[in-house]
């Protein structure tokens, strides 16, 4: 990856954990849904970018539990291991680089860390005794249709500017008739 691509990378991370920790918290209800650092977690993951994804999770997660009002959730590890999920699942299952595919990487990563988010709240509470509290399952599916809504628009825009994913078939093979 070069240099401005590795700059791409943390900036983005300091964004999107400053916004998800900071300011995303304190708007009204359905604006207060959106996770930016997943979905944008995805866009590397299916830019072919393993290592840019992970230093990105990495980075992220570190400023999220810095800056988390609330109790932490360690989210470096949390963040680190539904990245390297993605990232084997783009691999192996979801080689192809579409819309479904996309869509479907975000779903498998929200589910990841809603189930992250499980066990460290019953670690918490039960052994600990300490009150972590999570989401409601209406906040988890606010944030499934925005995942969906951004992570689509996201990758029609990508196509569209940078040609990327684009499928064309030769002008020798075109049949119109």
């Amino acid at each position: 990856m070069s240099t401005r691509g590795w700059i791409i990378v943390v900036i983005s991370a300091f964004v999107a954990a400053m916004l998800e920790a900071s300011f995303l918290p304190f708007l009204p209800s359905p604006w207060r849904e959106i996770r930016p650092v997943l979905q944008i977690a995805v866009i590397f993951v299916v830019l072919n970018s393993p290592r840019g994804a992970l230093v990105y999770a990495g980075i992220a997660g570190l400023l999220l539990d810095i800056f988390r009002l609330d109790s932490g959730t360690f989210a470096f590890g949390r963040l680190i291991a539904v990245t390297l999920l993605m990232i084997l699942l783009s691999d192996t299952v979801l080689t192809n680089r579409s819309v479904y595919a996309t869509v479907a990487l975000s779903l498998v990563a929200r589910f990841a860390d809603r189930i992250w988010l499980w066990i460290v709240h019953a670690i918490g509470t039960n052994i600990f005794r300490m009150d972590i509290r999570i989401e409601p399952l209406t906040s988890l599916f606010l944030s499934i249709a925005w995942d969906i809504g951004l992570i689509s628009l996201v990758f029609v825009l990508l196509a569209v500017f940078t040609r990327r994913f684009m499928v064309t078939a030769p002008r020798s093979r075109r049949f119109y008739g």
